[in-house]
């Protein structure tokens, strides 16, 4: 489980609009498990990483992970990063 795993799932999830509409508010569990039930095994601190590494982007300093990542082409999804929501029933689609 690794960040790089869940950089690949943003990018699986970038270009797939069935994974796209199961994320867009789902909880981070819920998250988890679409991602998981779709072949990307890895943890919500693997998975808030790879977000960082986005937010990288945006400093004039890009670190090796960031630069790999853009090469990779991997893109952005809008899971809630809190893991206030306790509501997993995203995840059954």
């Amino acid at each position: 489980m690794s960040k790089q795993i869940a950089l690949q799932f943003l990018q699986k999830a970038a270009s797939d609009k069935a994974i796209q509409e199961k994320i867009r508010s789902a909880s981070m569990d819920a998250m988890l498990k679409i991602a998981k039930s779709s072949g990307f095994d890895f943890s919500a601190a693997d998975y808030k990483a790879a977000v960082s590494a986005f937010q990288e982007l945006a400093s004039d300093e890009l670190s090796e992970d960031v630069l790999d990542m853009i090469a990779g082409g991997t893109g952005f999804s809008g899971v809630r990063l809190d893991d206030s929501a306790t509501n997993t029933s995203d995840a059954e689609g």
